[in-house]
């Protein structure tokens, strides 16, 4: 727990303060909170029940690291963007903003500033600026090309599905001609005359003769219509008609 001298605040102490009394003119002492303020010197802000005073005239300090130390015959501090002087020639006080100061006020010097982050410089703020803006319009880019990217892609998702329809209208033509290509040949084929089947050598083979549907009776003449068949036979002449039955 930080210890060391309270602030003056015109008006009234934090919430979050151990509010230490009232100094003169509205003023009053205020120390962090959890701290107690003896009154042996002015007002100091030490751990509950111990009084730190001794050690703070030797090294004297703020008990909030962003107060300002001014010295009025007495250590005290003020909010940093407030000015110390003594009311009155004699008493403590922190003037703020508008503040009024009277004939006998007198401005003090600061002894030690407290350490407050310092606000960013113009440039600073405006390279900032700079870049908030480039990465908004980046982001408005951004969101521009993904609103026009689904137009995009229901163009090209549009001319993907044209594409598609045309193609299969045309393979589905082009397999009805191959199929009727196919029947074509098919009934073509089956048309012509078919080869005789070579027989296999396995196959026995029938000689068929014709056979008169009316019963013919063989004559019992002997005449012989056959050449002999030996070397020596005489010539026979064959009669120029053929006996009847």
């Amino acid at each position: 727990m930080t210890t060391g001298f309270a602030v003056r605040k015109n008006g009234s102490c934090l919430r979050t303060e151990t509010d230490c009394g009232e100094t003169v003119g509205g003023f009053r002492g205020c120390c962090p909170g959890g701290t107690f303020c003896p009154h042996a010197y002015n007002i100091d802000c030490c751990p509950a029940g111990k009084n730190c005073t001794e050690s703070l005239v030797q090294e004297p300090r703020c008990a909030n690291a962003t107060w300002d130390l001014y010295d009025n015959g007495g250590y005290f501090c003020c909010p940093h963007d407030t000015i110390g002087f003594a009311l009155a020639g004699q008493y403590d006080g922190c003037a703020g903003t508008g503040y009024s100061f009277g004939d006998q006020d007198t401005r003090l010097e600061v002894i030690s500033s407290g350490t407050v982050a310092l606000p960013l410089s113009t440039s600073t703020t405006s390279g900032i600026s700079s870049i908030s803006t480039a990465a908004s319009a980046t982001t408005t880019s951004a969101a521009a090309t993904q609103t026009s990217s689904p137009s995009s892609s229901s163009s090209s998702s549009s001319g993907v599905d044209k594409g598609a329809v045309a193609g299969g209208v045309i393979g589905g033509v082009a397999g009805v001609a191959l199929i009727a290509a196919f029947v074509w040949l098919f009934m073509r084929r089956r048309s012509r005359p078919q080869p005789a089947a070579i027989q296999d050598g396995n196959t026995p083979i029938h000689d068929y003769k014709y056979v008169s549907s009316q019963p013919v009776e063989v004559d019992g003449q002997g005449y012989r219509y056959e050449l002999e068949s030996r070397p020596n036979a005489p010539v026979h002449e064959l009669p120029a008609q053929l006996p009847g039955r």
